[in-house]
């Protein structure tokens, strides 16, 4: 495959005569498109160049990507933080199939969803052999800031749309009629939250939500809202806490597709937010496609 460079001229801020506001947003965008920032391009010398395993292929993919679904990839591959439009790097492609080599260590790499590839591993039950929670694979690995870039799809709140606007969790428990409302309603939520800048996210989460019928709710959101906070280098907010987010130990809460858990443990997979607050749920159930 032909190895196309792509000029990235950080001194005028364009990557191929296309321009940019800043250097942040450059970096941001070269980086999602897996192009080389490294030292050299910083400095103005080299100009990056774009892996020819990041050149779109068949469906639009990178081709990194196709060669990772169909278990095509070379011994020597090693380009793992290649990324997709979805923002999911090839690390999380390979790991879905269980493709990912024995000496693979980059398991902090996390999604736009925040979801690193030790979780992912555990959702798709292809954890290495030997682990049985997902958590023992970072455990006292830093986790990296590489979270893709974020679309900005909700504006800063100094613009002149109204913070009334923004999905909340305020907002999800005061229009939440009923199970099949919470969970659309949710839903929404993190897509907006997924494609937002930090100082937005942090000001979903900040509103407590208002007691709702179904006694579930609160832990339910609490949950979400440590889980968020925890993926995204975000302080939780003070209301998750509180106690009535938290359901008794003999009133648990599985959603509709776990029910016949009832009697079981609550996966190790699951997020530890959702297990602390009595609420078992599948470690899927933040993802967002």
């Amino acid at each position: 495959m032909e190895n196309n460079p792509i000029n990235v001229d950080r001194a005028n801020l364009t990557i191929m005569g296309v321009s940019f506001p800043d250097l942040e947003s450059l970096d941001s965008v070269a980086k999602f498109l897996g192009l080389d920032t490294g030292e050299e391009a910083a400095k103005g010398g080299h100009p990056a160049e774009l892996s020819p395993w990041s050149l779109a292929y068949a469906r639009g993919l990178p081709a990194a990507h196709e060669a990772a679904e169909r278990g095509t990839l070379p011994s020597d591959f090693g380009d793992w933080e290649i990324r997709d439009k979805l923002g999911r790097t090839v690390a999380h492609v390979a790991v879905q199939w269980g493709l990912l080599p024995p000496s693979f260590n980059l398991w902090t790499m996390r999604d736009r969803c925040g979801f690193n590839v030790a979780e992912t591993a555990s959702v798709y039950g292809n954890l290495p052999a030997g682990i049985s929670d997902w958590r023992d694979l970072i455990e006292g690995a830093a986790t990296p800031r590489d979270l893709v870039p974020p679309i900005p799809l909700w504006p800063a709140l100094k613009s002149s749309i109204s913070p009334s606007l923004l999905p909340t969790m305020f907002g999800i428990s005061i229009s939440a009629a009923k199970d099949d409302d919470f969970y659309i309603l949710l839903g929404n939520f993190l897509d907006a939250f997924y494609l937002s800048g930090s100082e937005t996210r942090s000001v979903m989460l900040r509103e407590e939500p208002k007691d709702m019928a179904e006694r579930w709710r609160a832990p339910y959101l609490g949950a979400t809202a440590a889980v968020l906070a925890r993926r995204f280098d975000l302080k939780a907010p003070d209301w998750a806490s509180h106690p009535r987010c938290f359901l008794p130990a003999d009133s648990p809460y599985f959603p509709y597709r776990l029910k016949g858990r009832r009697e079981t443990k609550a996966p190790a997979s699951a997020p530890p937010e959702f297990i602390e607050r009595n609420v078992f749920v599948s470690a899927s159930a933040l993802y967002r496609a």
